[in-house]
């Protein structure tokens, strides 16, 4: 999926994570240990930066909707007071 979807579209503002090529036939057998330590590591920092993500966009709602409600009781408080 990595390959298919860059990084800069799946989280807006994020730097590029790197994808190493594949070890060549002949590399040792800790290679592929620590290749999937590797891919373990960045689906974690993936997961990591979407939850953040989700959580910056719920920030981002709440501030909106404590603006919108701000920006109709001021001017409802304003006419009640010179219309009463």
């Amino acid at each position: 999926m990595h390959t298919e979807i860059p990084d800069a579209l799946l989280v807006p503002g994020a730097a590029p994570i790197p994808i190493k090529d594949p070890p060549p036939a002949y590399a040792d057998r800790d290679a592929p240990d620590q290749e999937s330590a590797d891919l373990t590591a960045i689906q974690t920092k993936e997961s990591q930066q979407l939850e953040r993500e989700l959580l910056h966009r719920r920030k981002r709602r709440v501030a909106l909707l404590a603006i919108l409600f701000v920006a109709i009781c001021l001017p409802a408080i304003v006419l009640a007071l010179l219309l009463g």
